[in-house]
């Protein structure tokens, strides 16, 4: 990421992930795939530092943002749920990783701005990276 986009004076490149709150979340591998260890680091594999969008000094002006992060989205979409009423930044969110969250994100979104027009895109010719 810093190789690609370290340079552009528009993007500001954070090392931590996103969610509702910050703090550490640690996580376990699994095969092709990792998961959440809740609360405690026994048995994880990798943590991660993550923040609130809302919390973030850095993220106070923003105008786009966009989320594929394997089913952590409304997580992390409580999280800016502030920066999303005052500053109505474009939005792409993946809502494809389950399927509550195809309606619940796209409610969750419509409530917090009713202006907001939604739209659903598919972006390949398989039944994933369904984009809202």
């Amino acid at each position: 990421m810093s190789r690609f986009y370290g340079k552009n004076n528009k993007i500001t490149l954070l090392k931590k992930g996103v969610s509702k709150c910050n703090g550490t979340l640690f996580f376990k591998e699994g095969g092709n795939a990792a998961c959440i260890v809740s609360g405690n680091d026994e048995g994880a594999s990798y943590r991660i530092d993550v923040a609130s969008i809302d919390e973030t000094a850095e993220c106070a002006d923003a105008t786009w943002i966009k989320m594929d992060i394997e089913g952590a989205e409304m997580d992390a979409i409580h999280g800016a749920e502030k920066t999303i009423k005052n500053n109505h930044p474009k939005l792409t969110i993946c809502i494809y990783h389950s399927d509550e969250d195809m309606l619940r994100i796209i409610e969750y979104i419509h409530n917090l701005v009713p202006e907001y027009k939604l739209y659903v895109r598919q972006h390949t010719k398989i039944d994933i990276e369904t984009v809202r």
